[in-house]
């Protein structure tokens, strides 16, 4: 079964405040810029599977690679 974008948007964000974690230390964390950042948390833009890896492994798991894939149905 696939998830919506959104649901990975809602686990990294609330990721994101449980560890007080910013934007710009989150994107260090996945070698990204904060800009880029913003867009896949203001649903502009999806990582691809290399960053959503990395956002897995930035989260210790909490946001999985799959929590990213869109339900095109």
């Amino acid at each position: 079964m696939q998830t919506e974008t959104g649901d990975a948007v809602d686990k990294l964000a609330a990721y994101m405040r449980a560890k007080q974690i910013g934007q710009r230390d989150l994107a260090k964390r996945i070698e990204k810029d904060q800009a880029t950042l913003s867009r896949y948390l203001s649903r502009k833009s999806t990582p691809n599977v290399t960053t959503a890896n990395k956002i897995a492994l930035a989260t210790g798991g909490a946001v999985k690679p799959s929590d990213w894939e869109q339900d095109d149905g």
